[in-house]
């Protein structure tokens, strides 16, 4: 069992923001399973690539925080995650259920409480989630190149946690 968990959003982070024009994201919204390649076919490669590392690296579990919840069913963002390469990185209670609020801030604390084996968690949001980097941290990528090699970096830089992602980071020099 891991216990490490990396809370991830998927507008932003794996999907580049714009990745999908207006009628592509209208199309998906009205029947997501028929677009499902349309959607895949749209992720940061090397986002993908950086999350699957990082899961390998840091035995560390995904823990899906996408306001994506909202508007679709677990089913499809669970094939969505499939098909790109990212099912067998999740933890078994992979999505994070909203409770109280819309805040994902609260989802993860939720999350958490709900997982006390979990003694490290990494979020990963294009948006300030106000984490106060105590319990979890956060890598912010920008949103519209999604996650990067060099965001790795830098959070191991910033964090002190170079032996945790320098295999990730020197793997993207490569």
């Amino acid at each position: 069992m891991s216990h490490r968990a990396v809370m991830i959003d998927i507008d932003g982070v794996i999907l580049p923001i714009g990745a999908c024009t207006d009628v592509e994201v209208g199309l998906v919204r009205t029947a997501p399973d028929a677009h499902l390649d349309l959607v895949a076919a749209r992720v940061s490669q090397e986002a993908v690539a950086c999350l699957q590392g990082l899961s390998e690296r840091a035995s560390a579990k995904l823990v899906v925080i996408s306001s994506l919840r909202y508007a679709f069913p677990d089913t499809f963002i669970r094939a969505f995650l499939d098909r790109i390469g990212l099912g067998p990185h999740l933890h078994k209670d992979w999505f994070a259920p909203f409770k109280v609020s819309s805040n994902k801030r609260d989802d993860i604390g939720f999350w958490l409480d709900d997982h006390r084996r979990v003694k490290q968690a990494f979020a990963i949001d294009d948006h300030d989630l106000g984490l106060g980097g105590k319990k979890v941290r956060q890598i912010m990528p920008d949103g519209r190149r999604g996650l990067t090699r060099a965001d790795l970096k830098e959070a191991a830089k910033r964090w002190e946690l170079e032996a945790l992602f320098r295999e990730q980071a020197m793997e993207g020099a490569r």
